[in-house]
């Protein structure tokens, strides 16, 4: 092997970065009361994508469970065989984060899967229009093919 290769069972024997899991319970508080410096800011829009069948939906899903206290089940998720191979999410659907009474200043945005052989300019333009907030609730991801 050469000097930048590594057996791959020797990457996976150790962390690419360190967590000290006691710090879950302080940056949890920092997330609630944290306040967008901009006071034209009212609240920041994370966009989660990624391929279809990666686990967006259930990502968010364990994001508002921490924040709520309790197992919640609001972007829906596909957990058939064909999730991987199919979207489930069909709109862009935006997510409040909510922890006790008062909602945080952040909202998790789902869209529908990137799907490889799917792929087209049209999946490229729909996500940088959601970066850029051009996309209303509910929009309906388009598909067509790349010629």
């Amino acid at each position: 092997m050469g000097a930048r290769e590594s057996k791959p069972t020797e990457e996976l024997d150790k962390a690419w970065r360190t967590f000290v899991w006691g710090q879950k319970d302080a940056l949890k508080r920092r997330l609630e009361t944290f306040t967008p410096s901009n006071p034209d800011v009212t609240n920041i829009k994370i966009l989660v994508a990624g391929q279809t069948g990666a686990g967006k939906s259930s990502f968010i899903n364990s994001v508002l469970s921490a924040f709520q206290g309790e197992i919640v089940n609001e972007a829906l998720a596909d957990v058939s065989e064909s999730a991987a191979s199919h979207s489930f999410t069909k709109r862009l659907r935006t997510y409040r984060i909510r922890s006790g009474d008062a909602d945080l200043p952040f909202e998790l945005c789902d869209i529908k899967g990137l799907e490889p052989e799917r792929k087209s300019e049209s999946q490229i333009e729909d996500i940088i229009n959601s970066i850029y907030g051009h996309v209303k609730e509910g929009y309906k991801v388009r598909h067509l093919i790349k010629s």
